[in-house]
């Protein structure tokens, strides 16, 4: 007899992280044709109370190399009798449709602000990265904002973490007419954009799950960063097959910048899409090895795990 998988959460990062985690379970129940039960750090955001951990991991998961039917794969053919999931795996190939993820993350939990479909919503990621603490991520140059408006010729609303700082001081110098968004919690603010009919993303998970699991079909999304293959070659959190999107090239030069002149303009513009999956294609084959020693790994786990409780374990 086969008993369930336990699926161990994690603690790991902050809301969007956490949700990573939870969703890459369920990516793994839908492939697999195990049985499951959720264990470990809940999200009580979103109602998501778990019990805790049983026994030892058999396999820890974190890396996004990692592919869900290579995890799959493994949890058919091995008796594995633990997984922790101890980091968001951050791999757009993985992903089911936004429904699917639908009884986890309800559309009618929080207090969203409802947004004129008139106005671009655009999330802003300062807070932990306000100052230079992570190449991956920080703000954008308010040009960009300036670009997306008289492209879409729709009027800005803000929100995020628009905490007063020089930064938020220049949007609101710039952009004399625009609503700014404060005082609402992260699953506020998280369903806010969730529930906008135009979204403009940050260099941020979050604001980019949450524009996943809206209703829009006008995303805009900044190619920097976190979300640039070329900087962040193990990350895959360009949706190029989605046609809600629009990538916008940042030039590397800016970003570099983008803490000494927040205030630049420069030369932005969309992506053409052969481009982009080019560009994503031509990383992919640079991480195949990488991708190939934690499949690797995975499997080393699995097989030293399975000996050991055949053969070590002794029944009480």
């Amino acid at each position: 007899m086969r008993y369930p998988i336990f699926l161990n959460i994690c603690e790991y990062g902050r809301l969007a992280n956490t949700m990573f985690q939870v969703m890459f379970a369920r990516e793994i129940e839908r492939n697999s044709t195990r049985s499951f039960r959720l264990t470990g750090f809940g999200i009580p955001e979103w109602g998501i109370i778990l019990p805790p951990s049983e026994g030892s991991p058999s396999i820890r998961i974190g890396s996004s190399h990692t592919r869900v039917r290579d995890v799959a794969s493994l949890l058919n053919r091995y008796d594995v009798q633990r997984l922790d999931i101890i980091g968001g795996v951050m791999r757009w190939s993985n992903k089911l449709p936004p429904d699917d993820y639908a009884d986890l993350f309800p559309k009618d939990r929080g207090s969203p602000t409802p947004v004129s479909p008139n106005r671009l919503l655009i999330h802003i990621r300062l807070g932990d990265v306000a100052t230079p603490t992570h190449p991956l991520y920080g703000p954008l140059p308010v040009g960009y904002y300036r670009y997306l408006c008289e492209s879409t010729g729709l009027d800005p609303t803000f929100i995020g973490e628009l905490q007063p700082s020089r930064y938020v001081d220049d949007l609101h110098a710039h952009f004399s007419t625009a609503h700014f968004l404060t005082g609402g919690s992260p699953l506020d603010d998280f369903q806010t954009i969730r529930h906008a009919r135009n979204i403009a993303t940050a260099v941020s998970s979050f604001s980019l799950l949450a524009a996943f699991m809206s209703d829009s079909q006008c995303i805009h999304v900044p190619v920097a960063g976190m979300l640039d293959p070329r900087a962040a070659p193990m990350i895959d959190l360009l949706p190029i097959k989605d046609c809600r999107y629009t990538f916008h090239h940042i030039p590397s030069e800016i970003w570099a910048s983008r803490y000494s002149n927040f205030r630049q303009g420069g030369q932005f513009c969309t992506y053409d899409a052969k481009e982009l999956v080019q560009l994503k294609n031509n990383v992919e084959r640079q991480q195949m090895l990488a991708s190939l020693r934690v499949r690797l790994a995975m499997e080393r786990h699995a097989v030293r795990d399975a000996i050991s409780r055949r053969f070590f374990t002794r029944p009480i």
